[in-house]
């Protein structure tokens, strides 16, 4: 099983979230670039690069934050009300 401090700690990634609803999980996390967590997502859950680029999706800086705000407040679900 992969621990955050595992590959966090020797690539430098210090902050990692992973946020997981009924439908979505999400990652944010600080990184100089965003293919820095996803090539450690891949290599820890057996994942593949090509597939991420099709199904994920990366937001950056203020979109990013306004993005997590929506999620954690409800405001992005599929269904209403549904925290």
């Amino acid at each position: 099983m992969f621990k955050p401090s595992q590959g966090s700690q020797r690539k430098r990634h210090q902050e990692i979230l992973i946020n997981t609803t009924c439908n979505r999980t999400e990652i944010y996390a600080y990184a100089e670039h965003p293919y820095q967590i996803i090539k450690l997502l891949c290599a820890h859950s057996g994942g593949e690069l090509s597939v991420f680029e099709q199904l994920g999706f990366i937001l950056k800086n203020e979109e990013a934050i306004h993005h997590i705000f929506k999620v954690g407040t409800g405001l992005d679900s599929q269904i209403l009300r549904g925290f």
